[in-house]
């Protein structure tokens, strides 16, 4: 689903589910034996279990096309940074290509040829090249820190939230 529609549901979501919790509050408020609310919970944890054992609906391949989706927006994003000046500087600098997955060639990019100020410093002392530091690099004006925040998120995305979706996903489409 498009991300604003991901972000309407979640806003409906915790709208209803506070409109819920009014309800609850006042049923409490009015009779507030233990035994009312020790049911009211137990009825809730019994719905939970039911849920876990049968699952959530899940539309079939739906997260398979979203991590589809995601990998194509990872191939472009890479094709980008790839095209990026600051790029270039890091293959000159080190006579090498800049990988993607080493946190020295993050930290080398962001202090040695983007020559950012250490706002920011890991436990060791060394400058830190989280999202937030990131982010500053980014207000400098550098395409390859604007696309590689990016990329990182994408990354995110697929390895953390749909990855665990497809994995939890019986295949009966349930999710448990």
């Amino acid at each position: 689903a498009p991300l604003i529609d991901l972000l309407h549901y979640n806003g409906l979501d915790t709208y209803y589910t506070y409109m819920l919790y009014l309800v609850q509050k006042k049923m409490i408020d009015e009779d507030p034996s233990l035994y009312f609310i020790q049911d009211l919970f137990h009825q809730g944890a019994l719905l939970f279990a039911d849920m876990e054992k049968v699952g959530f609906g899940i539309v079939e391949g739906y997260f398979e096309e979203k991590d589809e989706e995601i990998t194509n927006l990872i191939r472009q994003k890479r094709k980008v940074i790839k095209n990026s000046e600051d790029y270039s500087s890091f293959h000159k600098m080190f006579k090498r290509p800049f990988s993607f997955n080493s946190s020295d060639d993050i930290y080398r990019m962001i202090y040695d040829v983007l020559g950012a100020e250490k706002t920011k410093e890991t436990k060791s002392g060394k400058g830190s090249t989280d999202a937030e530091v990131l982010a500053g690099v980014e207000k400098s004006g550098s395409v390859w820190a604007k696309e590689f925040h990016e990329y990182l998120n994408l990354r995110k995305a697929q390895d953390t939230f749909v990855a665990q979706i497809i994995r939890e996903t019986s295949e009966f489409y349930n999710l448990h």
